[in-house]
């Protein structure tokens, strides 16, 4: 559950894309939590994301995100980062 702490966003994937994102987003260090959504909006994955998830440790966690795949075309990955570790944009806004 987010709070002051956290920030909650949604991306939506393809199927196809779907493993390589999770991938991607594990390993930008800020993510806190991922949960993915069918086209129909329920919930049929969810992985809290700790430091301890990395190397092999992550394979089961992906083998099982890859088994999805073959059941829907898209997904929806409901994201919670920890907001004291994103950076504000540099660039100033006009």
């Amino acid at each position: 559950m987010p709070d002051a702490d956290h920030i909650k966003e949604e991306v939506k994937v393809t199927a196809e894309n779907l493993v390589d994102e999770i991938k991607r987003l594990i390993h930008e260090g800020n993510v806190t939590h991922i949960a993915i959504k069918n086209e129909k909006g329920e919930q049929v994955f969810e992985i809290p994301v700790t430091a301890a998830l990395v190397g092999v440790a992550l394979l089961p966690v992906l083998a099982g995100v890859g088994l999805l795949v073959g059941y829907a075309a898209h997904y929806t990955l409901v994201i919670t980062r920890n907001s004291q570790d994103i950076t504000p944009d540099p660039t100033p806004q006009s």
